[in-house]
């Protein structure tokens, strides 16, 4: 996705929804325009509507605010704070997470019809002879090897977006100074050299972000000092 956009010369972080549909539509639009016509019919049948992508921006609207709730939750527990359940109410909150669910699962829905222009260009190329039926059965292969890496993927970032945002909130918002460290696993050359520059101000780990699609570091507070934390009536945890 990040070499698709960059390739036409725009930067994913500050993309609104509708340049990710320009963008990828005009390049889908650029293969299936190449396409035979039983290759266009396939890729019509196949494609991704925008109800599967309402559909789906509503299932990660659900995760995203569990996720965040249950990160705010085990991050106050781990403070001290006697709490037992949280409900995000706050608005400002509940539309940041309708607004990154809408943007993922418009990214998700249009980078599939890319792939799958892609992948019955694909199968056309290798057996020119193919009718509807064979492009079919072999795009149902390339379906499921394709989401048993993808819907992991998927998983990975939107929990790991929905984690960073709402513990950024919390100590932001709460005015808590503390130290923020990167790490977790750093399987990849980018993470390993944030964390070589830990710890940093809970500013710079807001600007650093997490790196990459599929990031499974994270950011982790170091512990404030108990006199610097607020009293649980004083305290914003995304409720009103």
């Amino acid at each position: 996705m990040v070499a698709l956009l960059a390739s036409a010369g725009i930067t994913e972080t500050v993309l609104p929804l509708e340049t990710i549909r320009q963008v990828i539509t005009a390049k889908t639009q650029a293969i299936i325009d190449g396409l035979s016509d039983v290759g266009r019919l396939t890729h019509l049948a196949h494609r991704v509507t925008e109800d599967d992508v309402t559909e789906r921006a509503d299932i990660l609207f659900r995760h995203n605010k569990r996720v965040a709730e249950e990160s705010l939750l085990r991050e106050m527990q781990s403070l001290g704070y006697s709490v037992t359940h949280i409900q995000i109410t706050d608005p400002v909150v509940l539309r940041e997470i309708r607004e990154r669910a809408d943007w993922s699962a418009l990214k998700i829905g249009q980078t599939y019809n890319y792939d799958l222009a892609k992948a019955v260009r694909g199968i056309i190329e290798d057996t020119p002879t193919a009718n509807r039926w064979v492009i079919a059965h072999r795009l149902g292969i390339w379906e499921s090897a394709r989401n048993d890496w993808k819907e992991d993927q998927i998983g990975t970032t939107e929990t790991y977006w929905s984690r960073h945002h709402a513990i950024m909130e919390f100590y932001r918002l709460n005015n808590i100074e503390v130290r923020a460290w990167f790490g977790h696993s750093l399987i990849c050359e980018q993470c390993q050299e944030i964390a070589a520059g830990n710890p940093y101000t809970l500013e710079q780990a807001e600007a650093i972000g997490l790196h990459h699609v599929n990031c499974r570091d994270r950011w982790d507070m170091e512990d404030p000092h108990p006199e610097d934390l607020p009293p649980l009536e004083d305290l914003w945890w995304a409720q009103q």
